[in-house]
Order: C-alpha cells, then sequence, then structure tokens
C-alpha cells in the first residue's frame, strides 16, 4: 500500500503558527500529497506554503484545482 496525503487551507488554524507537519507525514509513511490550489473562484491561502513545506520534506506533490459548479 502506498500512503499520502490531501492537504488544503483545512488542515491549517490560522490562529496558531502551526503548519502542516509534512516531514511528520513522510515520517509516518507518506510518498505522497495531494495540495488545492483552490476552489470555485478562490485561491486557497496555504498552497504556495503547502506546495514548498511538502517539498522540503521530499514527499512527491501532485496540486488540483475543486471544481464547484453552479447556476
Amino acid at each position: 500500500m502506498i500512503l499520502g496525503v490531501d492537504v488544503s487551507f483545512y488542515q491549517d488554524d490560522n490562529k496558531t503558527t502551526q503548519k502542516v507537519d509534512f516531514q511528520k507525514a513522510k515520517n509516518n509513511g507518506a510518498e505522497f500529497c495531494f495540495i488545492r490550489v483552490g476552489q470555485g473562484k478562490y485561491i486557497d491561502e496555504d498552497f504556495l506554503d503547502n506546495w514548498k513545506s511538502s517539498k522540503d520534506a521530499g514527499l512527491i506533490r501532485g496540486a488540483y484545482w475543486f471544481y464547484e459548479y453552479r447556476d
């Protein structure tokens, strides 16, 4: 089995200094991560930080835009 994580700003509490700990994820067996770039018309405020931090931890990375259909 290959393990990975899917992250967005939902995994970060902006009231604290703690961010997603990609090194901890890697140390616990994660090999990759998918990182949300945005949703609908909005850019995820933590994307750039998550993108860099996941690379620094040595994870294989992928990015996605969450599609939101509205009439």
